[in-house]
């Protein structure tokens, strides 16, 4: 054998016997990692055990506890009574548990125990623990005291409330909800499905007309799986009443559906929206311009004649304002132009801003600078707003205008035609006086005697000449009380003694006309002031009219009467009376019926006179048969208070 095969020979043998060495050092190894195991598995259980923060032990498989941790230690008498559930454990293979009050530093705790069987690879034994539940077990009395709170007011409500759980079924119903859909309470009790329900209604007809009812029911059940916020909806009944439906996911699954009658407020709804819709159109037509201010001072209604008034309009008939409800110093501001420039605009700003505090009705003109002129009323409102109301007035003052100058001309005129017929009257006095001196001179036959023609001739023109002579004095009285120049002689007089003169003047025309007078008067009547030859003047006209228009054997009677502060002449006649139509015109002047009336200028004269005695006349007459005409003076003139005026 040579060198190298030695060689070799050593080298493999070195190898093998290193071999060998490794072999018997790791099965040795392998025998210690072993045992290190063994007690490693016995020794895991505890400690792991012993790390948790609740109680745990470990008991035998004689059911006697071998460990407990320090969170266990205070229980071991409590523990140990649960032997017989690590027994139940062990024959079943399967974990156990129950509850259990416990005592803990004084105070009753409830915990869950729980029975496990160790794995075979470490023992035949239980490994126990113990979870304190009671907070959990108050958060639960907590919530079932909750939802039975909700419950109730769900249940006080009067909107209709249903809960469905996640099975599509009723988990909570109210009595307003079987009310609404008429369906039988005991029947909702059972937990009917939402298909259900909807069948219910359908029988009682409380749901929407449906061409295909199965389809509409599968898309309110797919609300289940589609609805993610809020659906809202409204049902049309059949009876014409309206349901709005709520439907929101319920925090514990499935649905929470409110059902509410609205009925009602839709038909306010629509009664106010239609309200409004009339008074915005009214107000939009009105001839008045008008504005109303909230009570925050902004601008809440105008109607476009405010706007055109005060040329507020922009564009195309557009609003002047960037603003919906623009302040009221704005809207001034914009009206600014056309207000009076005579003040400040300082003083008229604030007296317009016055008007929206104050909560007073104010009311006056305006001109403003285009020349229209407005009557403005401010009205506080009973919510607070103000309203303002323009009226254009400008065409009322122009014709008040006319009317007052075309009053004051009539007036000038009627003046002027007074003072005339004063002035010719009074020049026709002298001439006539000359004719009726000489006419009486001709009737007396003083130069010299006259044939019968002759005498005739004098007696007319006697008799012409009196009358135009009682005409002109009428003339001339009438012109002299409407020229306010005539003033009364006041002085005491007996009412009598005024009767028995008329009767004296008139008592050659009665006979004349072949009528009877009668004059009735009380001895005792007291004595009144007035102006003895005017009112007798009155009296006599009166008396004269009815004796012309009572015809031949027909009965006149003047009457006096005391009414205390006041006397009535009463002159009833029995003649032909005087047309309905005709009654309002007898007191005007020149105003004539028949020809026994004259110049018509008597009663004309009457009516001054008394009403000159602050006194009234009063006519009352039937067609044939008969008038009667009242004349009231007071006993006693008004007294004249310090500033000259009458006192009533």
């Amino acid at each position: 054998m040579t060198p190298l095969s030695w060689t070799l020979l050593a080298v493999v043998t070195m190898v093998a016997c290193l071999f060998a060495w490794l072999v018997h050092q790791r099965g040795r190894r392998a025998q210690e990692l072993a045992a290190e195991l063994r007690r490693i598995r016995s020794q895991a259980p505890d400690a792991t055990l012993a790390s948790l923060p609740g109680p745990a032990w470990r008991r035998d498989s004689a059911g006697d506890i071998v460990f407990a941790n320090a969170a266990a230690q205070p229980l071991l008498g409590d523990i140990d009574r649960s032997a017989a559930l690590a027994a139940r454990a062990r024959e079943t293979g399967r974990a156990q548990s129950e509850s259990r009050n416990l005592v803990i530093d004084g105070n009753r705790r409830l915990f869950e125990i729980f029975e496990t069987p160790e794995t075979p690879n470490i023992g035949d034994g239980t490994i126990g623990y113990g979870r304190d539940v009671t907070a959990l077990e108050q958060l639960q009395s907590d919530l079932a005291r909750h939802v039975d709170a909700h419950a109730e007011v769900l249940e006080k409500l009067n909107s209709a409330i249903a809960v469905f759980g996640p099975d599509r079924r009723v988990v909570f119903a109210n009595t307003a909800f079987a009310l609404m859909w008429e369906i039988n309470p005991d029947r909702l009790e059972t937990g009917p499905t939402l298909s259900e329900v909807l069948d219910m209604a359908r029988e009682s007809r409380r749901l929407p007309e449906q061409s295909d009812f199965r389809a509409w029911r599968e898309d309110f059940n797919r609300l289940f799986t589609t609805l993610i916020d809020a659906h809202e909806e409204l049902l049309f009944l059949p009876d014409d009443s309206t349901i709005r439906m709520v439907v929101t996911p319920h925090p514990f699954g499935g649905l929470l559906m409110t059902f509410e009658d609205v009925t009602d407020r839709l038909t306010l709804e629509r009664s106010y929206n239609t309200l409004t819709a009339v008074q915005q159109e009214t107000l939009d037509n009105l001839y008045e311009g008008i504005v109303v201010f909230g009570v925050d001072s902004r601008m809440k209604l105008s109607n476009p004649t405010f706007r055109q008034q005060w040329g507020l309009n922009g564009h195309g008939n557009r609003s002047a304002f960037d603003e919906s409800e623009p302040s009221a110093v704005v809207v001034f501001e914009a009206m600014r132009p056309m207000f009076p420039a005579g003040r400040p605009w300082s003083e008229t700003k604030s007296e317009w801003m016055s008007y929206l505090a104050g909560r007073e009705v104010r009311t006056g003109t305006l001109t403003l600078t285009d020349g229209l002129s407005l009557d403005f009323a401010v009205v506080p409102l009973p919510d607070g707003a103000t309203l303002m109301n323009f009226r254009d007035v400008t065409d009322t003052l122009a014709v008040q205008n006319a009317l007052q100058e075309r009053t004051e001309a009539l007036e000038t005129a009627d003046r002027l035609k007074s003072e005339f017929l004063a002035n010719v009257s009074y020049e026709l006095r002298t001439p006539l006086n000359a004719i009726i001196g000489f006419s009486e001179v001709l009737e007396q036959e003083y130069a010299g005697p006259m044939n019968d023609r002759q005498k005739d001739y004098a007696n007319a023109i006697l008799g012409s000449s009196n009358r135009l002579v009682r005409l002109v004095n009428d003339i001339l009285d009438l012109a002299t009380i409407e020229a306010g120049y005539l003033e009364l002689e006041r002085s005491s007089v007996d009412p009598a003694l005024l009767a028995n003169a008329v009767e004296g003047l008139a008592r050659e025309r009665v006979r004349a006309r072949g009528v009877g007078l009668t004059v009735r008067c009380p001895d005792d009547l007291a004595p009144i002031e007035v102006d003895e030859r005017r009112l007798t003047q009155a009296l006599y006209n009166v008396v004269s009219n009815a004796v012309a228009f009572t015809p031949e054997g027909g009965q006149v009677l003047l009457s006096v009467e005391d009414h205390g502060d006041v006397v009535a002449f009463h002159v009833k006649d029995t003649g032909v009376g005087i047309a309905h139509d005709d009654q309002s015109r007898v007191f005007e002047r020149f105003e004539r019926r028949g020809r026994f009336s004259g110049a018509g200028l008597g009663l004309a004269l009457v009516k001054s006179l008394v009403e000159l005695h602050n006194g009234t006349v009063a006519l009352s007459s039937e067609p044939g048969q008969g008038t009667e005409v009242v004349c009231t003076v007071p006993r006693h003139p008004p007294r004249v208070q310090a500033t000259g005026d009458a006192d009533s």
